[in-house]
Parts: structure tokens; sequence; C-alpha cells
């Protein structure tokens, strides 16, 4: 079942010096229970397609086209705890044997609960939505487990009530013991000792405050969660009890992740689909095994080609010549061709197109027609 599908997305930032194209035609599918990795250099557009996802683009940013096709209405009908209504759902459903009064009935059913639930348009594009009936998706439905945990937890709050208020923003009725109930479990789900809920932020060490965003995130049971780089400013070992429990948690709850890093042995290490960025384009999208054994496009390839192995033999690493685009002004055709090895005299020309390749898709002009 595919959970999230994202097709043409575009984010540019408008600046005095133009206009810079940060996503730009970006499409790809989430399906339930599937962990997708995000790679690329830095600045080539990961955090902003997924800060696009969660509609928390800020000024002078905006998204100007696309869909973001999420399946959050079934999502919502299974979360619905209105024990009165699904009475009276169950109680007359059997009874109803015109298919079309069924069909009827049902849509008026869903449209009650999405109203109860603040929502008020049964689209699935995200972008449809207003700022209110989003807000309803965020924490609730998709979450962030945002870089960085020292600057996104606020060091004058314990850690407890910050995980309380994400629960309470969705649930303001529910009753203050029941909330703290659940912030000790989740602490102690992701490892963390409850005792610890009253402690601030700079009482945990680097692990726990990783950890401790993980729980706000996972609190309220969402269907998909987005990672952004959770382990780059961790050493090594501390990483990797991250990555473990990061892997456990995502069987535990069943979740659909995206896996933002530009590491490619931690993607290998959690995920089954890989999506490789460059300057604000996919270039290639795919099965994580299909990928790594034969990359196709060049750039991934290359990146793949940069990284040491630990159990084969001893080689000079590959240098990616050169540097990434400006993308207020990035080069025509495509976008890679000023430091491809496998560069043609098309490819500074014309676009390449996408090209459906095994299991997903690359876009370069060694594999068009």
């Amino acid at each position: 079942m595919v959970l999230l599908d994202v097709k043409n997305l575009k984010t540019y930032f408008e600046t005095k010096l133009g206009s810079v194209k940060a996503v730009d035609d970006v499409s790809f599918q989430l399906k339930k229970g599937e962990v997708l990795g995000l790679a690329g250099e830095s600045g080539c557009g990961k955090t902003t397609t997924c800060l696009s996802l969660m509609r928390m683009i800020e000024f002078p940013g905006r998204i100007l086209s696309g869909k973001i096709n999420y399946e959050y209405t079934n999502s919502i009908i299974k979360s619905y705890d209105g024990a009165y209504d699904r009475y009276l759902f169950d109680k007359v459903k059997p009874a109803r044997e015109n298919k079309k009064e069924s069909t009827i009935f049902e849509e008026a059913f869903v449209d009650n609960i999405l109203f109860k639930r603040g929502i008020k348009d049964r689209s699935n594009n995200l972008l449809d939505l207003t700022e209110a009936e989003m807000r309803r998706i965020r924490g609730k439905h998709i979450a962030m487990i945002f870089q960085g945990a020292m600057n996104a937890l606020n060091p004058v709050h314990r850690v407890g009530n910050q995980i309380k208020e994400a629960i309470t923003i969705h649930d303001p009725d529910i009753e203050n013991r029941d909330a703290w109930d659940k912030v000790l479990n989740i602490l102690e789900t992701v490892g963390i000792d409850s005792s610890r809920a009253r402690d601030y932020p700079h009482q945990l060490s680097g692990g726990m405050k990783q950890r401790a965003l993980i729980a706000m995130a996972l609190v309220n049971n969402p269907q998909i969660v987005i990672a952004d780089e959770p382990v780059t400013a961790l050493d090594v070992i501390v990483q990797a009890q991250v990555l473990k429990a990061t892997k456990e948690l995502q069987k535990q709850f069943d979740l659909s992740m995206i896996m933002i890093t530009h590491d490619l042995s931690v993607i290998a290490e959690v995920c089954e689909t890989l999506a490789i960025m460059y300057a604000g384009k996919m270039v290639e999208y795919g099965k994580l095994r299909d990928v790594y054994k034969e990359p196709l496009h060049p750039y991934t390839d290359a990146l793949i080609n940069a990284f040491p192995s630990i159990t084969g033999p001893k080689t000079e690493l590959f240098d990616i010549g050169g540097r990434p685009p400006d993308l207020r002004n990035p080069p025509t055709g495509c976008r890679f061709h000023p430091r491809c090895p496998k560069v043609m005299p098309i490819c500074s020309k014309e676009e390449p197109r996408i090209t459906k390749i095994r299991e997903g898709y690359v876009i370069c002009h060694l594999y068009q027609d």
C-alpha cells in the first residue's frame, strides 16, 4: 500500500539575487512499513524536500507546485475513538442492503469524523489543506526527528514536559495523569529511564537527547516518521545504539520512515529503498540492494565509490571533481554534467527524462531511448 505519493514537487526560495531552485520536480513514493533513505551532498535539497512534505517551508520559501498525496483519511478513521458513533455505524451497517445507500451513509460517517478532527476537506493532497487542518496532521500522523537534538529541545523546559506538550496539542481533553503515563512509557520504550523525564536537556547525554527526540516523534503513534540526519553529531558507538533502537522501534510500531543522511553506511543499516538527490533533483530511486549492487546514475556510482570499504581491498577513493552548482542559476540540461565522468554532448543541451528501470527510475541520458 502506497502511503505517501509525491509528484513533481517544486519548492523555491525567492531572494534578491534570484530564485533558488531548492527542490525542482521531485517525485517518489513511500509504502506502508517501508524505510526510504534520502541521500546526497549538503545543499542538494534533502531537508527542504521533507520540510515541504510537512508544509513547514517559511518565507522566503514557497511550494510552487506538485502533489503530496497522503492516505491520511483512513489513518484518521482508524485512530478515531468516538465509541458512540462507531456503535451506531456498526449497528446500522448490517441493515443496509442497498449498495448506493450504504456508500452514502459511510461517506457521511467519514465526513463527520473528519469534521470532529478539524479537517473539512477530504482531499488526500496535503497542499490542499488549510494551515489549521495541516496542524492536525503534523505530529499526529507525520512526525519529524529534527537534526541537532540540542537545538531541537527547549533548554528551559523539562524533557518530559516537552513530550507531554506533543500529546496535549493533539488530545487537549486527556487527563494529566494519562498524559504523563504516556510520556513515561515512551521514554522507557526508547531506552531512557522514566525517572529522567524531569531532567532538563543539558542533563542528558547526546545519545539520550536524540532518543528523547525519537520519543517525542513516536508518542502520538504516527504513520510516517521523517528523521533528518539523526546520528550526524554522535560518535560511532552512540550512532550504532541509536540506529539499533530506530530499527527496533520501526518494526515495533510498523512505521514508514524517511531517513535523511549523507552517510551511505547509515542508509545501508536501516533502509530498504534509496533515493539519490543532486542539485534539487532526484536522479535515482530504487531498491537499496539494486542501487548499491548496480548504480545507474554516474553521481550515484561516484557517491558509492567515494565511500571506503571495510571488508574489501584497499583502493584509492574516488573524488567527485568540482562543486555543486549554484541553484539560482543551475546548468542547462543535466545539472550533473559539469562534473560527470560520462558526459555526452547532449547532456549540456537537454534535460534528461525519467526512465523507469527495475523497481524505480533513473534520470540520465545514458538510459534514454
